[in-house]
C-alpha cells in the first residue's frame, strides 16, 4: 500500500471514529426507540433474565419470539452484560456498527479503485453524513447490523471465489446465516451468494455444486430449524398471514421519493421531477454497467481497468436486484404494512452507493479530458453539502429532544407516573404499550387494532377482541391506560373503545387516563 493509500485509509478510520462518536453525542437520552425497538429490547431483557427469546405482554406471561428474527435481541442481551442492560448496550452497539459500516464502505472502495484514493474517502464521507444512514443508526433497529453482516459476507465470499478458499466459503456462509437471523430479507444475500458461486467459481460443476450446497446449508438450515420450532411452539413461523395485497400507489410514491431523496431532492417537488431524476439515475447506471460489460468481455482478470468487474461488485449488483424483488413480494403476499422508506431500503442505499462510486470511477478513468473527473467530484461535494444541511438540524433536534420513545416527554409523562404506582399484579392494556414497558419496565398488552396494516384491511375482529379484554378485566386485576397521543391509523380512538365497553375513569392525568370497568363481575 503506497503513501496516498495509507493517508486515505487514515482519513477513512477518522471518519469512522466520528460516526461512532456522533451516535453517542446525538443520543444523550438513550438510543432512539420505536415500537419495533421496544420489542427487541424486551426480548433481550427476557433472554438476559433466563426466559429465552420471548416476548411478554402481561405479568408472568411469556411467548416465543416469532415475528422478528432473534439475532439482534440476542446481541443486545449479550451486550447488556457489559453495559449494564440491553437498552444501554443498544446505544453502544449503534455507535460501533455505524463506525464499522463507514469503515467497510471506505476500505472496500479503496481496495477496488486502485487508480485513485478519493472515491474511497468520498464514499466514507457520504456514509457519515447521509440522512438515511444517520436515521437508521441512531435507532435500536436491526438494519445496521444486517448491513454490516451483508458487507462482511460478500467480502469474504468474493475472496473465497477469487482464491478458491473453502474455509472462507464457510465463514461467508456463517455470516449469511447471522444476517438471516437478523432480518428475513437475508434470503436476498443467500440467493445472490448461490448465484455467485455457480457463476464465478473456477472449479468444475461437481465442485461448484458442493460449494453451493455447503453455502446454502450453513446459511439457511439454522433458520429453517428456528421457523420449525416457532411453528410448533407458537403456531406460527413468522406471525404473518399469506394473502395477496399488491403494492399500493402510496407505497410506490413513498419508494420513489425515498430514492430521489438520496440525491438530495425535496419530497415537496412534483411527481414528474422525482420520476425524471430516478429514471435518469437508472438509465445512467445501466449505461455504465453495459460499458463495463463490454470492456470485461475483451480481457480477463480483476481490479484493473479493462478487465471484468470484481466478483464483489457483481455480488452487490445481484443482491440489490434480489433484495428489491424480495421487498415487493413481501409487501404483496406477507406484510402490506412494509413502508418503502429509508429504513427498509437502507441496504440498497449502501450497495448502490458502492456500485455507483465504483462504476463512475472506473468509467471516468478511461476518459482523458479532466472535465470527466471534475464533474463527478463536484457533484459529490454538492451532495455532501446537501446531506450536511439536512443532517445537522436532525442532529441538533435529536440531541435536544430525544428520538421516539427515548425522550424527556415520555420520561416525564404524568400518566406513566401513575402507571408506576399501580400494583405489580395489575395487567395493563394500552394504545402505547411500548412507552409503558420502556419507561416503567412493566409489560402491557396492545389494545386491538381497528385496522390491520399488514393485511391492508379493517380488523373484522375488533369488537370481539375488545370484548375479550372486557372479560379478562371482569375476572382479574386489569386496567386500560389510554394516552392522549397522536396514534397510528391502526390504533383505536377513545370513542371506538367507549362505544363498546362501559368504562369509568380511575385516574386522569395531563396526557391520558386509566380506566376500569364500571361494573366488574361480582360487584
Amino acid at each position: 500500500m503506497n503513501q496516498r493509500s495509507l493517508i486515505a485509509l487514515a482519513i477513512i478510520i477518522f471518519l469512522s471514529f466520528l460516526g461512532g462518536l456522533a451516535i453517542y453525542l446525538i443520543t444523550p437520552f438513550g438510543i432512539g426507540t420505536s415500537p419495533d425497538s421496544v420489542v427487541y429490547i424486551g426480548v433481550a431483557n427476557n433472554f438476559a433474565a433466563g426466559r429465552g427469546l420471548t416476548t411478554s405482554t402481561a405479568p408472568g406471561r411469556y411467548e416465543p419470539l416469532t415475528q422478528y428474527p432473534p439475532f439482534y435481541p440476542f446481541v443486545l442481551a449479550v451486550g447488556g452484560s457489559f453495559f449494564g442492560e440491553p437498552y444501554q448496550a443498544a446505544q453502544a452497539l449503534a455507535g460501533l456498527v455505524f463506525g464499522f459500516n463507514i469503515f467497510l464502505v471506505g476500505a472496500v472502495l479503496l481496495r477496488l479503485i486502485q487508480w485513485s484514493v478519493w472515491p474511497a474517502v468520498f464514499g466514507a464521507a457520504i456514509m457519515l453524513l447521509a440522512p438515511p444512514m444517520l436515521g437508521i443508526h441512531v435507532m435500536a433497529w436491526s438494519e445496521p447490523i444486517f448491513i454490516l453482516l451483508c458487507l462482511l459476507s460478500f467480502i469474504v465470499l468474493s475472496g473465497s471465489i477469487q482464491r478458491q478458499k473453502f474455509g472462507w466459503l464457510i465463514v461467508s456462509a456463517v455470516l449469511a446465516s447471522l444476517a438471516l437471523f437478523t432480518r428475513y430479507a437475508g434470503v436476498a444475500l443467500v440467493t445472490a451468494g448461490l448465484i455467485g458461486i455457480f457463476s464465478f467459481s473456477r472449479g468444475r460443476w461437481p465442485r461448484r455444486l458442493v460449494e453451493a450446497l455447503t453455502f446454502g446449508s450453513i446459511s439457511v438450515m439454522p433458520l429453517l430449524a428456528l421457523l420449525t420450532y416457532n411453528q410448533q411452539a407458537a403456531g406460527s413461523a413468522t406471525n404473518r398471514i399469506f394473502a395477496f395485497h399488491p403494492v399500493t400507489r402510496a407505497q410506490l410514491w413513498q419508494g420513489l421519493t425515498t430514492l430521489s431523496s438520496w440525491v438530495g431532492l425535496p419530497v415537496s417537488l412534483p411527481t414528474y421531477v422525482h420520476l425524471i431524476v430516478v429514471g435518469f439515475i437508472f438509465v445512467v447506471s445501466l449505461v455504465f454497467a453495459l460499458d463495463l460489460l463490454r470492456f470485461g468481455l475483451s480481457t480477463s482478470g480483476a481490479y484493473q481497468l479493462g478487465n471484468s468487474p470484481p466478483h464483489f461488485i457483481v455480488l452487490l449488483a445481484l443482491f440489490t436486484g434480489i433484495y428489491s424483488a424480495f421487498v415487493v413480494l413481501s409487501i404483496s403476499f406477507l406484510d402490506a404494512n412494509t413502508p418503502l422508506d429509508d429504513r427498509i431500503l437502507s441496504p440498497i442505499y449502501v450497495t448502490f452507493l458502492i456500485l455507483v462510486i465504483y462504476l463512475v470511477s472506473r468509467y471516468i478513468h478511461s476518459r482523458k479530458p479532466a472535465v470527466w473527473r471534475l464533474i463527478p467530484g463536484s457533484m459529490v461535494l454538492i451532495l455532501l453539502v446537501v446531506y450536511g444541511a439536512s443532517s445537522f438540524p436532525f442532529l441538533r433536534t435529536s440531541r435536544a429532544s430525544g428520538i421516539g420513545f427515548s425522550s424527556p416527554v415520555w420520561e416525564n409523562s404524568a400518566l406513566l407516573q401513575e402507571i408506576r404506582g399501580l400494583p405489580v399484579d395489575v395487567a395493563i392494556h394500552s394504545n402505547v404499550p411500548e412507552a409503558i414497558y420502556l419507561h416503567t419496565g412493566r409489560p402491557a398488552t396492545r389494545l386491538p387494532r381497528v385496522y390491520e396494516r399488514s393485511a391492508a384491511q379493517s380488523n373484522p375482529e375488533f369488537e370481539l377482541e375488545l370484548l375479550a379484554i372486557e372479560a379478562k378485566m371482569a375476572t382479574e386485576k386489569a386496567v386500560i391506560a389510554f394516552f392522549n397521543q397522536p396514534g397510528r391509523i391502526e390504533n383505536p380512538s377513545l370513542e371506538d373503545i367507549e362505544a363498546i365497553l362501559d368504562l369509568e375513569i380511575q385516574t386522569q392525568a395531563a396526557d391520558g387516563w386509566i380506566y376500569t370497568l364500571t361494573n366488574p363481575a361480582g360487584e
